[in-house]
């Protein structure tokens, strides 16, 4: 069985450091998504404010009574709600007519978050203007564990989506891949002899080579903080180097700044034009 489909990386030895680079997303690119989310949260707490703000009280779809539903309203429970059902609200279809149309006031006013309307203090959208995939999906399944609340907590956070659950590689072989990784670097463990440690790396490298995996790079959280800055609050790298008080380069070379911006990127799979 391959974790991904129907089990948690989580579960299976904490196996999202892993990834496998030709899989798309891959482990590497939903942790990466996650962590600049929350970075996001951290260097402005109003996005996922006005999120609550604007979009929670359009949560309260009104159901259409049974006997009255037509073929396109949205009767499903609203925790059943997924960003894509909110992309077709609205849309036409020629054997059922217009979709989804209880939604539509939802849909409007997640895309005019994600853009933050006529304000322009953050983009959270594609290079074509469209609320980003994987920053709607969890805009929306943050919003339906806001909803029950009766009160919101002081301090918003984005639902942590598991956006990391997706590896192909069988079970049984990262298993034994995480077995040889402890028996080489554990210093819990009695240290093997020379011969036998060469022999686990040795084990331990092929079999990687089998599975055609990788190990997610290690990266500062500075550099997902410069990334949600740059791309989604459209700072300058100048500006970005005064507000976090990056201690790299110098006042004139930005290069650094504009490295960790280039490598999260490169990870969460969205670079600005």
């Amino acid at each position: 069985m391959a974790a991904g489909c129907g089990q948690s990386v989580r579960d299976v030895n904490q196996l999202r450091d892993y990834y496998q680079q030709e899989m798309t997303p891959h482990a590497a690119q939903g942790v990466s998504r996650q962590m600049a989310l929350e970075a996001l949260a951290r260097v402005d707490s109003r996005i996922l404010k006005s999120l609550a703000e604007r979009c929670l009280k359009r949560t309260h779809v009104k159901m259409p009574p049974p006997d009255a539903a037509q073929p396109g309203d949205w009767c499903s429970p609203i925790t059943d709600l997924l960003w894509g059902h909110l992309k077709d609200a609205g849309r036409s279809v020629p054997s059922i007519g217009v979709i989804y149309s209880n939604l539509v006031p939802l849909r409007t006013s997640l895309e005019r978050w994600a853009r933050d309307g006529s304000r322009h203090r953050w983009n959270l959208c594609d290079n074509a203007g469209v609320p980003l995939e994987w920053v709607a999906s969890a805009a929306v399944d943050t919003l339906n564990i806001w909803r029950p609340k009766k009160r919101l907590p002081k301090t918003l956070t984005w639902l942590d989506c598991e956006m990391h659950s997706y590896f192909a590689a069988p079970v049984f072989e990262m298993q034994r891949l995480v077995e040889l990784e402890l028996e080489i670097n554990d210093i819990r463990r009695p240290r093997l002899s020379y011969r036998a440690q060469r022999k686990a790396e040795r084990e331990y490298k092929s079999l990687a080579k089998d599975l055609n995996i990788q190990r997610m790079p290690r990266m500062s959280l500075h550099y997902f903080e410069w990334y949600a800055l740059r791309t989604f609050l459209g700072l300058d790298l100048r500006d970005i180097r005064k507000r976090t008080r990056a201690n790299v380069g110098s006042a004139t070379d930005h290069s650094a700044l504009s490295h960790g911006i280039r490598k999260v990127g490169d990870l969460v799979g969205f670079h600005r034009q």
